[in-house]
């Protein structure tokens, strides 16, 4: 004669197996690119308003007079472009990267 417990197990061995869930450390890993993305949106518009300064920097190190050399500026909507298209990008990429983790390993 079998116990409750014992039926219990029987039944739960003879079930389909049960995916385990990935756990939630290793998806998060998968956001890295749009938090990378969000931070270089962040600071884009620094980055690309000193970038404009390299060439007169550069000439000013070397000694040179750098009023005579190009600077370079960028408008505002290019900005805005460029940080919509980084937190897109990241976004998008990160998406794919967190369904990849969570992919179970023997699923086809």
């Amino acid at each position: 004669m079998t116990t409750p417990e014992a039926a219990i197990f029987q039944a739960s061995s003879l079930a389909l197996p049960t995916q385990e869930s990935v756990p939630f450390v290793n998806l998060a890993y998968g956001w890295l690119p749009w938090v990378w993305a969000a931070t270089l949106a962040f600071y884009i518009e620094s980055f690309m308003g000193e970038a404009g300064r390299v060439l007169q920097v550069a000439a000013v190190t070397a000694g040179l007079d750098g009023s005579h050399v190009p600077k370079l500026v960028v408008v505002e909507p290019v900005i805005s472009f460029v940080q919509f298209v980084l937190l897109l990008g990241g976004l998008g990429v990160g998406g794919v990267t967190t369904w990849h983790l969570g992919k179970q390993p023997n699923a086809r």
